[in-house]
Protein backbone atom coordinates (compact mmCIF):
# COMPACT_ATOMS: atom_id res chain seq x y z
CA UNK A 1 0.00 0.00 0.00
CA UNK A 2 1.45 3.35 -1.01
CA UNK A 3 1.84 6.26 1.36
CA UNK A 4 -1.09 8.67 1.10
CA UNK A 5 -1.11 12.39 1.80
CA UNK A 6 -3.68 13.69 4.29
CA UNK A 7 -6.08 15.11 1.63
CA UNK A 8 -6.19 11.64 0.04
CA UNK A 9 -7.47 9.91 3.19
CA UNK A 10 -11.12 9.62 4.26
CA UNK A 11 -12.51 8.20 7.52
CA UNK A 12 -16.08 6.94 7.14
CA UNK A 13 -18.28 5.55 9.93
CA UNK A 14 -20.75 2.84 8.91
CA UNK A 15 -23.61 3.09 11.38
CA UNK A 16 -27.14 1.79 11.82
CA UNK A 17 -29.43 -0.43 13.86
CA UNK A 18 -28.32 -3.93 14.78
CA UNK A 19 -28.59 -6.55 12.01
CA UNK A 20 -29.15 -3.91 9.32
CA UNK A 21 -26.29 -5.21 7.20
CA UNK A 22 -23.36 -2.94 8.12
CA UNK A 23 -20.72 -5.64 8.47
CA UNK A 24 -21.88 -7.40 5.31
CA UNK A 25 -21.65 -4.11 3.44
CA UNK A 26 -18.11 -3.48 4.69
CA UNK A 27 -17.08 -6.99 3.69
CA UNK A 28 -18.60 -6.62 0.22
CA UNK A 29 -16.96 -3.25 -0.37
CA UNK A 30 -13.57 -4.59 0.67
CA UNK A 31 -13.98 -7.50 -1.73
CA UNK A 32 -14.93 -5.27 -4.66
CA UNK A 33 -12.13 -2.81 -3.92
CA UNK A 34 -9.64 -5.67 -3.99
CA UNK A 35 -8.47 -5.24 -0.40
CA UNK A 36 -9.96 -8.59 0.57
CA UNK A 37 -9.46 -11.64 -1.61
CA UNK A 38 -12.51 -13.45 -0.30
CA UNK A 39 -16.15 -12.55 0.17
CA UNK A 40 -16.93 -13.33 3.80
CA UNK A 41 -20.24 -13.86 5.58
CA UNK A 42 -21.55 -12.99 9.04
CA UNK A 43 -23.63 -16.17 9.02
CA UNK A 44 -20.59 -18.34 8.28
CA UNK A 45 -18.39 -16.50 10.77
CA UNK A 46 -16.01 -15.30 8.03
CA UNK A 47 -16.91 -11.59 7.89
CA UNK A 48 -13.88 -9.35 7.59
CA UNK A 49 -14.51 -7.11 10.61
CA UNK A 50 -16.25 -9.62 12.92
CA UNK A 51 -13.30 -11.78 13.89
CA UNK A 52 -13.31 -12.14 17.69
CA UNK A 53 -14.62 -15.45 19.10
CA UNK A 54 -17.64 -13.74 20.70
CA UNK A 55 -18.60 -11.94 17.49
CA UNK A 56 -18.26 -15.07 15.40
CA UNK A 57 -20.36 -17.09 17.87
CA UNK A 58 -23.09 -14.47 18.34
CA UNK A 59 -23.07 -13.31 14.70
CA UNK A 60 -23.15 -9.60 15.42
CA UNK A 61 -20.56 -6.88 16.02
CA UNK A 62 -19.50 -6.09 19.56
CA UNK A 63 -16.41 -3.97 18.98
CA UNK A 64 -15.63 -1.09 16.69
CA UNK A 65 -13.49 -2.31 13.79
CA UNK A 66 -11.52 -0.31 11.23
CA UNK A 67 -10.99 -1.45 7.65
CA UNK A 68 -8.83 -0.06 4.88
CA UNK A 69 -9.40 0.11 1.14
CA UNK A 70 -7.89 1.95 -1.79
CA UNK A 71 -10.24 3.38 -4.42
CA UNK A 72 -9.74 6.03 -7.10
CA UNK A 73 -6.42 7.20 -5.63
CA UNK A 74 -7.97 7.58 -2.19
CA UNK A 75 -7.35 5.62 1.00
CA UNK A 76 -10.58 4.91 2.82
CA UNK A 77 -10.66 3.98 6.48
CA UNK A 78 -14.06 2.38 6.92
CA UNK A 79 -15.20 2.24 10.56
CA UNK A 80 -17.58 -0.68 11.14
CA UNK A 81 -19.63 0.04 14.27
CA UNK A 82 -21.89 -2.17 16.43
CA UNK A 83 -25.60 -1.53 16.01
CA UNK A 84 -27.12 -2.81 19.24
CA UNK A 85 -27.62 -0.24 21.98
CA UNK A 86 -25.60 -2.27 24.50
CA UNK A 87 -22.51 -1.24 22.54
CA UNK A 88 -23.59 2.24 21.44
CA UNK A 89 -20.48 3.80 22.96
CA UNK A 90 -18.47 2.13 20.22
CA UNK A 91 -20.70 3.68 17.57
CA UNK A 92 -20.35 7.10 19.17
CA UNK A 93 -16.56 6.78 19.18
CA UNK A 94 -16.61 5.80 15.51
CA UNK A 95 -18.72 8.80 14.53
CA UNK A 96 -16.43 11.22 16.36
CA UNK A 97 -13.40 9.84 14.51
CA UNK A 98 -15.08 10.08 11.09
CA UNK A 99 -15.20 12.66 8.31
CA UNK A 100 -18.53 11.30 7.08
CA UNK A 101 -21.05 8.54 7.69
CA UNK A 102 -22.96 5.81 5.87
CA UNK A 103 -26.27 5.20 7.64
CA UNK A 104 -27.40 1.67 6.79
CA UNK A 105 -31.17 1.09 6.90
CA UNK A 106 -32.71 -2.34 6.38
CA UNK A 107 -35.26 -2.52 3.56
CA UNK A 108 -37.32 -4.88 5.71
CA UNK A 109 -36.98 -3.26 9.16
CA UNK A 110 -36.87 0.38 8.10
CA UNK A 111 -35.90 3.15 10.52
CA UNK A 112 -35.49 1.66 14.01
CA UNK A 113 -34.43 2.88 17.43
CA UNK A 114 -30.76 2.29 16.71
CA UNK A 115 -31.05 4.20 13.43
CA UNK A 116 -32.43 7.24 15.23
CA UNK A 117 -29.70 7.01 17.86
CA UNK A 118 -26.78 6.99 15.43
CA UNK A 119 -28.48 9.70 13.36
CA UNK A 120 -28.43 11.92 16.44
CA UNK A 121 -24.72 11.16 16.89
CA UNK A 122 -24.06 12.26 13.31
CA UNK A 123 -26.20 15.37 13.76
CA UNK A 124 -24.29 16.37 16.89
CA UNK A 125 -21.01 15.83 15.08
CA UNK A 126 -22.23 17.67 11.97
CA UNK A 127 -20.77 15.21 9.47
CA UNK A 128 -22.18 14.55 5.97
CA UNK A 129 -24.17 11.34 5.60
CA UNK A 130 -25.24 8.90 2.92
CA UNK A 131 -28.12 6.46 3.44
CA UNK A 132 -27.68 2.91 2.19
CA UNK A 133 -30.84 0.79 1.97
CA UNK A 134 -29.68 -2.78 2.53
CA UNK A 135 -31.25 -6.23 2.23
CA UNK A 136 -33.24 -5.29 -0.88
CA UNK A 137 -33.28 -8.93 -1.97
CA UNK A 138 -35.05 -10.11 1.21
CA UNK A 139 -38.74 -10.90 1.45
CA UNK A 140 -40.93 -7.91 2.38
CA UNK A 141 -38.26 -5.41 1.28
CA UNK A 142 -39.86 -2.01 0.61
CA UNK A 143 -37.68 0.86 -0.62
CA UNK A 144 -40.56 3.35 -0.83
CA UNK A 145 -41.58 2.69 2.77
CA UNK A 146 -38.02 3.14 4.02
CA UNK A 147 -37.66 6.39 2.07
CA UNK A 148 -40.86 7.77 3.62
CA UNK A 149 -39.72 6.77 7.11
CA UNK A 150 -36.39 8.52 6.65
CA UNK A 151 -38.14 11.71 5.58
CA UNK A 152 -40.64 11.55 8.43
CA UNK A 153 -38.42 10.38 11.30
CA UNK A 154 -34.89 11.52 10.45
CA UNK A 155 -34.73 14.37 7.96
CA UNK A 156 -36.86 15.85 5.17
CA UNK A 157 -33.64 16.95 3.46
CA UNK A 158 -32.97 13.62 1.80
CA UNK A 159 -32.95 12.87 -1.92
CA UNK A 160 -32.63 9.52 -3.73
CA UNK A 161 -29.71 9.05 -6.08
CA UNK A 162 -30.46 5.43 -6.96
CA UNK A 163 -33.70 3.47 -6.97
CA UNK A 164 -34.03 -0.33 -7.08
CA UNK A 165 -35.22 -2.47 -9.96
CA UNK A 166 -37.46 -5.07 -8.35
CA UNK A 167 -37.77 -5.83 -4.66
CA UNK A 168 -37.41 -8.96 -2.56
CA UNK A 169 -36.38 -12.06 -4.52
CA UNK A 170 -37.03 -10.09 -7.73
CA UNK A 171 -34.41 -7.43 -6.93
CA UNK A 172 -31.87 -7.42 -9.77
CA UNK A 173 -30.57 -3.92 -10.38
CA UNK A 174 -30.71 -0.17 -9.78
CA UNK A 175 -31.48 2.97 -11.76
CA UNK A 176 -28.97 5.79 -11.35
CA UNK A 177 -30.70 9.16 -11.37
CA UNK A 178 -27.51 11.00 -12.32
CA UNK A 179 -26.54 8.92 -15.34
CA UNK A 180 -30.19 8.17 -16.22
CA UNK A 181 -29.17 4.58 -16.86
CA UNK A 182 -30.32 1.22 -15.53
CA UNK A 183 -27.72 -1.16 -14.11
CA UNK A 184 -28.88 -4.78 -14.23
CA UNK A 185 -26.72 -7.17 -12.25
CA UNK A 186 -25.26 -10.14 -14.05
CA UNK A 187 -26.51 -13.47 -12.73
CA UNK A 188 -24.22 -15.06 -10.19
CA UNK A 189 -22.11 -11.94 -9.72
CA UNK A 190 -20.27 -11.46 -6.45
CA UNK A 191 -18.47 -8.24 -7.30
CA UNK A 192 -21.35 -6.13 -8.54
CA UNK A 193 -20.80 -6.46 -12.28
CA UNK A 194 -23.74 -5.17 -14.26
CA UNK A 195 -25.03 -4.47 -17.72
CA UNK A 196 -25.96 -0.86 -18.42
CA UNK A 197 -29.07 0.02 -20.38
CA UNK A 198 -31.93 2.47 -20.65
CA UNK A 199 -34.57 2.88 -17.96
CA UNK A 200 -37.21 0.13 -18.39
CA UNK A 201 -40.59 1.42 -19.58
CA UNK A 202 -42.35 0.11 -16.46
CA UNK A 203 -40.01 2.21 -14.26
CA UNK A 204 -40.13 5.41 -16.32
CA UNK A 205 -42.86 7.00 -14.20
CA UNK A 206 -41.02 6.25 -10.97
CA UNK A 207 -37.78 7.52 -12.48
CA UNK A 208 -39.42 10.80 -13.59
CA UNK A 209 -40.90 11.29 -10.11
CA UNK A 210 -37.58 10.90 -8.30
CA UNK A 211 -35.65 12.86 -10.94
CA UNK A 212 -37.98 15.82 -10.50
CA UNK A 213 -37.50 15.66 -6.74
CA UNK A 214 -33.72 15.42 -7.15
CA UNK A 215 -33.53 18.45 -9.45
CA UNK A 216 -35.78 20.56 -7.27
CA UNK A 217 -33.83 19.73 -4.13
CA UNK A 218 -30.47 20.54 -5.73
CA UNK A 219 -31.85 23.74 -7.27
CA UNK A 220 -32.86 24.90 -3.79
CA UNK A 221 -29.29 24.68 -2.52
CA UNK A 222 -27.23 25.50 -5.65
CA UNK A 223 -26.68 29.07 -6.86
CA UNK A 224 -24.71 28.15 -9.99
CA UNK A 225 -27.65 27.11 -12.19
CA UNK A 226 -27.97 28.89 -15.52
CA UNK A 227 -30.47 26.79 -17.45
CA UNK A 228 -33.82 25.04 -17.16
CA UNK A 229 -35.34 21.61 -17.63
CA UNK A 230 -38.00 22.69 -20.11
CA UNK A 231 -40.72 22.89 -17.47
CA UNK A 232 -39.83 26.25 -15.96
CA UNK A 233 -37.54 24.79 -13.28
CA UNK A 234 -33.97 25.97 -12.89
CA UNK A 235 -31.38 23.20 -13.22
CA UNK A 236 -27.86 23.45 -11.74
CA UNK A 237 -25.25 23.55 -14.48
CA UNK A 238 -23.63 20.35 -13.23
CA UNK A 239 -26.84 18.40 -13.88
CA UNK A 240 -27.28 19.45 -17.48
CA UNK A 241 -25.81 17.40 -20.29
CA UNK A 242 -27.21 14.11 -19.00
CA UNK A 243 -25.50 14.35 -15.61
CA UNK A 244 -22.13 13.28 -17.01
CA UNK A 245 -20.16 15.51 -14.63
CA UNK A 246 -21.72 13.95 -11.55
CA UNK A 247 -21.40 10.45 -12.89
CA UNK A 248 -17.71 10.88 -13.64
CA UNK A 249 -17.10 12.33 -10.20
CA UNK A 250 -18.92 9.57 -8.33
CA UNK A 251 -16.66 7.19 -6.34
CA UNK A 252 -19.42 4.57 -6.29
CA UNK A 253 -19.24 3.43 -9.92
CA UNK A 254 -16.09 2.58 -11.85
CA UNK A 255 -15.09 0.19 -14.63
CA UNK A 256 -18.55 -1.28 -14.88
CA UNK A 257 -18.71 -2.20 -11.21
CA UNK A 258 -21.19 -0.79 -8.72
CA UNK A 259 -19.27 -0.41 -5.49
CA UNK A 260 -22.01 -0.04 -2.85
CA UNK A 261 -24.09 -2.77 -4.46
CA UNK A 262 -21.41 -5.43 -4.33
CA UNK A 263 -23.38 -8.25 -2.75
CA UNK A 264 -27.06 -9.12 -3.14
CA UNK A 265 -27.32 -9.79 0.59
CA UNK A 266 -26.43 -6.16 1.28
CA UNK A 267 -27.53 -4.50 -1.94
CA UNK A 268 -30.05 -1.76 -2.33
CA UNK A 269 -30.93 1.69 -3.52
CA UNK A 270 -29.28 4.79 -2.13
CA UNK A 271 -30.22 8.19 -0.82
CA UNK A 272 -27.91 10.87 0.42
CA UNK A 273 -27.97 13.94 2.64
CA UNK A 274 -25.40 16.41 3.91
CA UNK A 275 -24.11 19.88 3.22
CA UNK A 276 -20.47 18.95 2.81
CA UNK A 277 -20.92 16.07 0.37
CA UNK A 278 -21.54 12.35 0.49
CA UNK A 279 -19.26 9.98 2.31
CA UNK A 280 -17.07 7.63 0.26
CA UNK A 281 -17.64 4.02 1.31
CA UNK A 282 -15.26 1.13 1.02
CA UNK A 283 -13.21 -0.92 3.47
CA UNK A 284 -10.77 -3.68 4.32
CA UNK A 285 -9.72 -5.66 7.40
CA UNK A 286 -9.16 -4.24 10.84
CA UNK A 287 -5.86 -6.00 11.15
CA UNK A 288 -4.64 -4.26 7.99
CA UNK A 289 -4.90 -0.80 9.58
CA UNK A 290 -1.65 1.12 9.19
CA UNK A 291 -2.79 4.65 10.03
CA UNK A 292 -2.49 5.02 13.78
CA UNK A 293 -4.09 8.46 13.69
CA UNK A 294 -7.54 6.96 13.25
CA UNK A 295 -7.07 4.66 16.20
CA UNK A 296 -5.84 7.59 18.30
CA UNK A 297 -8.96 9.57 17.36
CA UNK A 298 -11.18 6.65 18.38
CA UNK A 299 -9.46 6.24 21.71
CA UNK A 300 -9.74 9.97 22.39
CA UNK A 301 -13.47 9.91 21.58
CA UNK A 302 -14.01 7.00 23.97
CA UNK A 303 -12.42 8.99 26.79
Amino acid sequence: MRVYKTPEIRNVAVVGHGASGKTSLVDALAFVAGTSKRHGSVKDGTALTDYTPDEIERKYSINLAIGVAEWMDTKLNLIDTPGYLDFTGEALAGVYAADGGVVVVSATGGVEVGTEKVWDYCEDRGIPRLFFVSLMDKEHADFEKVYRQIKQRLTPKVIPVEIPVGEGPDFHGIINLFSKKCHLYKKGTKAGEYEEGDVPAEYQGRFDQYSKELIERIAETDDTHEGGDGAGRAVPAVLRGGGADLRDASPLVQDGRAVPRAARASAGGGAEVGERGAAHAEGGGRRAVRRTGVQDDVRAARR
